[in-house]
């Protein structure tokens, strides 16, 4: 089954403010999820030509926007520079486990919402 959505995702980033003072800001991104397939658990039990090892879930993630994550605090003006977009790209490049969790969290809360409302159905006839 292949399936696609966007999901948010956020880390903090420090930027300098007016007076030169480090201050922190928070940053949501927003990234696509295509191709995805879910992951397929391994089977340990049973006769040894009926098992296998687990597989991971298969997607790509695309990033669609960085931005603030609401108001930036007072002391930060301007939108994000490109050295700050380059450096949250790079933090996201880097924590693809974090972004493998969102996504599996996602598609197994998907799952649910979709076996409850096909029973559903099923049990209204």
């Amino acid at each position: 089954m292949t399936r696609s959505t966007s999901l948010t995702i956020g880390t903090t980033i420090t930027r300098e403010d007016a007076y030169g003072d480090p201050v922190e800001a928070d940053v949501c991104i927003t990234f696509a999820v295509e191709d995805y397939h879910p992951a397929v658990p391994a089977q340990l039990d049973g006769p040894p030509e009926r098992c296998y090892p687990g597989e991971a879930a298969e997607f790509s993630a695309t990033i669609e926007t960085i931005e603030f994550d609401g108001e930036p605090p007072d002391a930060i003006s301007g939108p994000l520079t490109d050295t700050e977009r380059a450096t949250v790209t790079a933090w996201f490049e880097a924590h693809q486990d974090e972004v493998s969790e969102r996504v599996e969290e996602h598609m197994a809360d998907a799952d649910d919402g979709r076996a409850d409302y096909l029973y559903d159905r099923w049990k209204d006839e």
